[in-house]
């Protein structure tokens, strides 16, 4: 409740600056002379309210004192109660000139004030009436801006925003303070990807940069997603120009959000292969599903099997990652019998049409990997891969290589067509023992003919051919992979006919034709 007053019909010009005086017959009136020649100023108007606050229902209001003489032409009256009965100071800005009726206009003054609820801060009690005697007007002036003064340690921050007011056009204004103003809180913030609302405080996960936020059930598929993959959890939304410092979530940040354990341990292996691989390590990741731990190889040891000791899968691969490890062949050796697999079976059961067919598949994915100028190998693994889009800045995705490198330095993928396989294995190798090998499937010694051995045991288990065609999926669960050795006379018949059709397709003849 507010009740203003104010002084109508202002003179214009300068405030005068005035101070209080005893008059002569030491009565408790208190008249206002100038400072420079104590002459009598103009007659002062009769106060006027604007605005009147209706008296207590309840108990009557003691009668504060409310008129406070300040330095210059300003008065403080309190005008105002909050709730709680706490009191708000107001300034009135306006100039006190002496009146012949300066008695009457003063008790009508006190009289409108009085009729108003609000008194002084009860922390100053010298202001309970204005000075008799000629005070230094230092300690009125101190007095007064203390008056002044909002008691906010009494007084709720929503109480505070009228617990002082400024002059502004006439009216009576106060400026917020910014500690005190109506604090609304910021909007939750939504998930980037399901635009649901993430409570804050809540589960939630927000990337490096500060950016985005997911919500836990987005982050937790991000997270696998990654893991399924090899790689780290990247945020999506963030410009893949900025450094990758500031796009990687970490393992501790998955896991304050919520992300099940199962994809936080996997995320922790895979965040300490990338850890050895940026300090110059070699690692290789355990290609046995549901594990993926990651090992790191000793350098000059690249060629020798790696046993993971998390799982009891079988030994496999550092630098292709197969499983199990291919003895006695280079990685390149085992990819080309591993494509060939399927006519080498067609081959060994007499299948000519069926082992075409497989042949005629194999080549023509060869050569649509060489066809295509995108077509790239590792120069560390010399693994084959195609790139779509991005920059040069890569990482093998082979999972016994990882390691990062440039797109400029890769080699173009040369294409590994096998030849056509031979009309049969048993063509001009009747007789033919190789080494004296025996069978490991009827013991037979030595093996007559071609001579299918495994890759992948580290003992030199091979077949006849009979023992091959029946055994072949049962031996190592089917994930084996063999390779044929004919008769020499057989590799020097296979090697003249593939020259004459290569020759013939090109147009031109030879002597032999």
């Amino acid at each position: 409740t507010v009740s203003v007053l104010y002084w109508k019909n202002q003179p214009p010009g300068p405030p005068t600056q005035t101070r209080p005086s005893t008059r002569p017959d030491n009565s408790s009136k208190t008249m206002y002379r100038s400072t420079s020649n104590f002459r009598q100023q103009a007659p002062i108007q009769r106060p006027v309210v604007v605005r009147r606050a209706p008296a207590a229902a309840a108990s009557p209001v003691p009668a504060p004192q409310l008129v406070v003489p300040v330095r210059g032409n300003a008065s403080t009256v309190v005008v105002s109660r909050g709730p709680g009965g706490r009191t708000t100071a107001y300034r009135v800005s306006q100039t006190a000139n002496a009146s012949p009726h300066r008695h009457r206009a003063r008790s009508s003054w006190q009289r409108q004030v009085l009729n108003s609820e609000p008194v002084l801060p009860r922390r100053e009690p010298s202001m309970a009436s204005p000075p008799m005697s000629r005070q230094s007007s230092a300690t009125l002036e101190d007095q007064t801006r203390r008056a002044r003064r909002p008691d906010r340690r009494n007084v709720p921050p929503f109480d505070l925003r009228a617990a002082g007011v400024r002059s502004v056009g006439g009216h009576l204004h106060r400026a917020v303070p910014p500690a005190f103003v109506n604090h609304v809180p910021p909007p939750a913030p939504e998930c980037s990807v399901c635009a649901i609302d993430v409570p804050v405080g809540g589960v939630g996960l927000m990337c490096p940069a500060g950016l985005h936020t997911l919500c836990l059930e987005c982050a937790t598929n991000m997270a696998r997603a990654a893991c399924d993959k090899g790689e780290r959890a990247v945020c999506g939304f963030c410009d893949v120009s900025t450094d990758i410092s500031t796009r990687v979530f970490s393992t501790s940040q998955l896991a304050r959000a919520g992300v099940p354990s199962e994809v936080t341990s996997t995320h922790r292996d895979i965040e300490r292969r990338a850890a050895l691989i940026e300090g110059g390590g070699i690692v290789a990741r355990c290609p046995t599903a549901n594990c993926g731990s990651v090992h790191e190889v000793q350098p000059g040891r690249t060629e020798l099997p790696v046993l993971c000791g998390q799982c009891d899968g079988e030994p496999f691969c550092p630098r292709c990652g197969a499983q199990p490890f291919h003895y006695r062949h280079s990685c390149a050796e085992f990819r080309s019998a591993k494509a060939q697999m399927p006519t080498l079976v067609a081959l060994a059961r007499g299948d000519r049409r069926r082992a075409d067919a497989e042949w005629e598949v194999v080549a023509r994915n060869e050569k649509a990997l060489a066809k295509d100028s995108s077509t790239r190998c590792c120069p560390h693994c010399r693994a084959p891969f195609i790139r779509i889009s991005g920059c040069n800045s890569m990482n093998c995705g082979n999972p016994g290589c990882g390691r990062p490198f440039d797109y400029t330095d890769a080699r173009r993928y040369e294409s590994q067509a096998p030849a056509r396989p031979a009309d049969t294995f048993e063509r001009n190798d009747r007789g033919f023992q190789p080494f004296g090998t025996v069978c490991a499937g009827c013991a037979m010694a030595p093996i007559e003919g071609t001579r299918f051995r495994c890759m992948n045991c580290a003992d030199d288990v091979s077949f006849c051919r009979l023992c091959f065609i029946h055994r072949n999926e049962a031996h190592g669960d089917g994930s084996h992979v063999f390779i044929a050795l004919v008769a020499p006379a057989v590799v020097a018949d296979n090697e003249r006919r593939e020259r004459r059709r290569r020759e013939k397709a090109e147009g031109g003849c030879c002597i032999v034709c």
